[in-house]
């Protein structure tokens, strides 16, 4: 095992670990957090993490994903954005009770076992497992408190959430416009009332450029 604490770093995918027994220190951005058995910790892509500790009891699950499987046509382009616990501004920690943890961990056994099949792998049955585990964890999920709740701010998160998602493929205001069924002028008033600064997608790339490469 690697010595903790690790080197910031940043991820490119998304990734969680759910815990079975023990504690772990992970940050997310500038934020760390402890988190032990039955809590699930997700890290959005593109974030700046670390994992500071680890108890020597320390066991569970590691999973990382990229969210292009789930962009096929089994599923809507913009499914998880329903899922506060991947999204950019989300509190990364979940705490699950022990019947949810019983499904849960069936669930990630399932997934090890369809890895672990090689070439067999069926990418759909990962995507439909892993939406399931999702859904699971859902009703337990946490809203953040310090994040008002008005439409502005509502509209303002998840374009930011949409930009970790696309912000290399696409960088017209208009484009993030669309998915949200608003007028363009309507997204850049609500950026600029929730954040004091109209944050464009060439701003947001070059943010996440300027993490990677200094």
């Amino acid at each position: 095992m690697a010595e903790l604490p690790l080197q910031p770093h940043q991820k490119e995918v998304f990734d969680f670990i759910f815990l079975t027994n023990g504690k772990t220190v992970r940050s997310k951005s500038v934020e760390s957090y402890e988190f032990s058995k039955n809590q699930f910790f997700f890290l959005p892509a593109y974030q700046i993490t670390t994992m500071q500790s680890m108890t020597a009891d320390a066991c569970g699950y590691y999973c990382h994903f990229n969210s292009d499987i789930f962009y096929n046509k089994l599923f809507q382009k913009e499914l998880l954005l329903q899922f506060p616990f991947l999204h950019f501004t989300g509190n990364p920690i979940e705490e699950i009770d022990a019947k949810a943890a019983d499904s849960t961990i069936h669930l990630l056994k399932r997934l090890e076992q369809e890895y672990q099949s090689g070439e067999k792998c069926n990418p759909d049955f990962v995507a439909s497992t892993r939406l399931t585990l999702f859904f699971e964890i859902k009703p337990f999920a946490r809203s953040i408190s310090s994040i008002k709740d008005n439409s502005a701010y509502r509209i303002a998160n998840e374009y930011k959430n949409l930009l970790v998602n696309h912000i290399h493929e696409n960088q017209k205001i208009s484009f993030y416009a669309d998915i949200l069924t608003v007028s363009p002028e309507h997204l850049n008033r609500s950026i600029k009332s929730a954040s004091e600064k109209r944050l464009t997608p060439s701003l947001m790339k070059y943010c996440c450029l300027k993490q990677k490469y200094c």
